[in-house]
């Protein structure tokens, strides 16, 4: 189960923190009933119940190395990009919903190629800055640095 202060991540929310948990008393008996976690990218605080707590897809942060890995594909160019934005769209979605770094680097790596190319969409500019956040937080959290400078180490990596 998650401890006080553990890092967390979370698909649609990003990387955050465990800052609280809940008890009820029942039958002269102290049981969890909520964790609160506190996510960094857009400040949300959230109780989830621990009988749906396997629900959530909750995952521990990576790794300092594994994120360092996984920008490097960022620097990448990519193989294939679906020409059709709808299509495309589609597919990062998953990628997205999967929660893993991974995926998350990959869009970036995509979009901003796409970017460059002055060939993005708005609807996929907005999923560019979402995912970046994302991985931002992940990022800050790791490395124990603030959310600008983790949004400023994803641009770095990408010139």
């Amino acid at each position: 189960m998650l401890k006080y202060g553990q890092k967390v991540f979370l698909k649609n929310y990003g990387a955050g923190l465990v800052i609280d948990k809940e008890y009820k008393e029942y039958l002269n008996k102290k049981e969890e009933k909520y964790v609160l976690l506190y996510f960094l990218l857009d400040g949300i605080k959230m109780h989830i119940p621990i009988k749906n707590f396997k629900n959530y897809s909750i995952r521990d942060i990576n790794t300092q190395d594994d994120i360092l890995k996984n920008l490097n594909k960022i620097k990448t160019t990519p193989d294939f990009i679906e020409e059709k934005w709808n299509k495309r769209y589609k597919q990062n979605n998953k990628k997205i919903s999967t929660g893993i770094l991974e995926k998350q680097c990959e869009i970036i790596r995509d979009l901003r190629y796409l970017k460059m190319e002055k060939k993005l969409p708005p609807v996929e500019q907005k999923m560019l800055k979402r995912v970046q956040g994302l991985v931002a937080s992940e990022i800050s959290l790791a490395f124990d640095i603030s959310l600008e400078m983790s949004y400023n180490k994803i641009k770095t990596i990408s010139k």
